[in-house]
């Protein structure tokens, strides 16, 4: 369309200010999506949208989307990756290094989840989070897995770079938690529709070595009963500058 045959007239430019409360998720995918694949989460969500964008074609709409959105969602299950089972290989893997036999791990099947909730920043078809939180229930009532994390989805070459961490954790009064055993890191990265999951083996080591030189440090800077109060002093300093 021309505009008194002085140039092309500007795109068109859309913009999306809504919030969504109680909606199946994978429906509404499905009917975004216009195709009957199987969607890759599910469950009661609520969707706080805040976006805009301009273009004539798909590649320069994603190019130009911009904006935040947020999401809060009970129940469901996210495909493409199983947290179990990636919690399980690091497990393995660290035995392996041990020299000891690791256990069987579960098949590679959908994350089910009781919470699954997050916000991204939206820059020029960018997604950048760092607030995800999701919580997988145990046959225990007061047992769960926290996974969080934080990354960025490239909307326009369809890349993923992730980083999760899945925590064991014991529920204790007035929605506290206490973290039992190691957090487990996991990477998430590659295609956004078929993502490479795999343990973050090496992130974990550090994480282990640095524990055990902090259990040196508690060690070497316990108080003890004949300390001077100017060795006290040191010490307590000391644990400051280490915690």
């Amino acid at each position: 369309r021309r505009l008194g045959g002085c140039g092309a007239a500007a795109p068109p430019r859309i913009s999306v200010k809504q919030k969504l409360a109680d909606v199946e998720l994978a429906p509404l995918l499905t009917d975004l999506a216009g195709s009957d694949k199987v969607q890759p989460v599910s469950g009661s969500a609520h969707i706080d949208l805040d976006l805009t964008t301009q273009g004539n074609n798909e590649a320069e709409l994603t190019e130009q989307l911009n904006g935040n959105l947020g999401f809060e969602i009970r129940d469901g299950t996210v495909s493409g990756f199983n947290v179990d089972r990636s919690v399980c290989l690091a497990q393995q893997q660290l035995q392996t290094l041990k020299g000891e036999a690791g256990e069987a791990c579960p098949a590679d099947e959908p994350t089910r989840f009781t919470m699954f909730r997050a916000s991204a920043r939206v820059v020029n078809g960018v997604a950048a989070n760092d607030d995800l939180f999701i919580e997988q229930s145990r046959s225990d009532a007061d047992k769960f897995l926290h996974i969080t994390g934080k990354g960025k989805a490239d909307l326009n070459q369809q890349q993923i770079d992730y980083r999760v961490t899945a925590s064991s954790v014991r529920k204790l009064a007035e929605e506290r938690y206490e973290t039992r055993g190691t957090p487990i890191p996991v990477k998430i990265t590659g295609p956004i529709d078929s993502p490479s999951v795999t343990p973050d083996v090496s992130s974990l080591i550090k994480t282990k070595a640095k524990s055990k030189i902090q259990e040196k440090l508690d060690e070497k800077l316990a108080p003890a009963e004949d300390d001077s109060p100017e060795d006290q002093l040191k010490k307590q300093l000391l644990r400051g500058l280490f915690n």
